[in-house]
C-alpha cells in the first residue's frame, strides 16, 4: 500500500520537475528561439496554431522581460554615453587648455617684451646689434675726437706756453730797454742841467 500512494506522487514530483526544468531551459532560450519552440509545440488546426494560454503568457513574460533588460541596457548605455559625452568635453576643454598655454608658451619663445612693448626675437636681436653697432662706432668717433682734441689742446698749450716764454722775455727786454732808456735819460738830463748851471 506505501508503494502505491508513494508511486502517484514520484510521477506528479518527476513531471513537475521535467517542467520546471524545461520552462528554465525555455527561460534561457532568446525570444527567437522561444517563438520558433513556441510554434512547433503548438497545436495545428487547418491553417491555424492553437497555442495553450499558459505557454503564451509564459511567451509574453519572456518578451516583457527582455523589454525590461533592453530599457535597463539601454539606459546603462544612455549613461555610459553620457558620461564619455562628459569626459570628451572635459578631455576637449583641457586639450583648449593646453592649446592656449602651447600658443603663449610659442608666442613667448618668439617674442619679447622691452619697455612694455613687444617684439619678436629676431628683430629685437637684429635692432639692439644694430644698436650695439651704431654705439660702437659713435664711441670709436667720440674717442678720435677726444683724442683730436687732446692733442689740439696740448699743442695750443705747447704755443701758449712758447708765446708766454716769448712775452715774457719781451717784457724783461722792455723792462731792460726802458731801465736803460730812464737811465740815459736821467743822465741827459743831468746834463742839460749842469749845462744850464754853467
Amino acid at each position: 500500500r506505501m508503494k502505491f500512494l508513494i508511486l502517484p506522487f514520484l510521477v506528479v514530483s518527476l513531471v513537475a520537475n521535467g517542467q520546471v526544468q524545461q520552462a528554465v531551459l525555455e527561460t534561457n532560450l532568446s525570444l527567437p528561439q522561444q517563438y520558433v519552440q513556441l510554434k512547433s509545440t503548438a497545436e495545428t488546426y487547418q491553417d491555424y496554431k492553437v497555442i495553450k494560454e499558459v505557454k503564451l503568457d509564459e511567451f509574453w513574460r519572456g518578451v516583457m522581460d527582455s523589454v525590461k533588460r533592453l530599457k535597463v541596457e539601454i539606459k546603462q548605455a544612455n549613461q555610459s554615453i553620457a558620461k564619455l559625452n562628459s569626459d570628451f568635453k572635459a578631455a576637449g576643454e583641457k586639450v583648449d587648455s593646453v592649446q592656449a598655454s602651447v600658443t603663449g608658451l610659442v608666442h613667448d619663445s618668439q617674442h619679447i617684451s622691452f619697455f612694455g612693448i613687444g617684439f619678436t626675437k629676431w628683430f629685437f636681436n637684429i635692432s639692439f646689434l644694430v644698436v650695439t653697432v651704431i654705439l660702437v662706432l659713435f664711441i670709436i668717433v667720440l674717442l678720435g675726437r677726444t683724442r683730436l682734441v687732446n692733442q689740439s689742446i696740448k699743442e695750443k698749450s705747447e704755443r701758449l706756453t712758447l708765446l708766454t716764454d716769448e712775452f715774457d722775455q719781451y717784457k724783461r727786454k722792455s723792462l731792460e730797454k726802458e731801465k736803460k732808456l730812464s737811465r740815459e735819460l736821467q743822465t741827459e738830463r743831468n746834463k742839460l742841467l749842469e749845462l744850464k748851471r754853467t
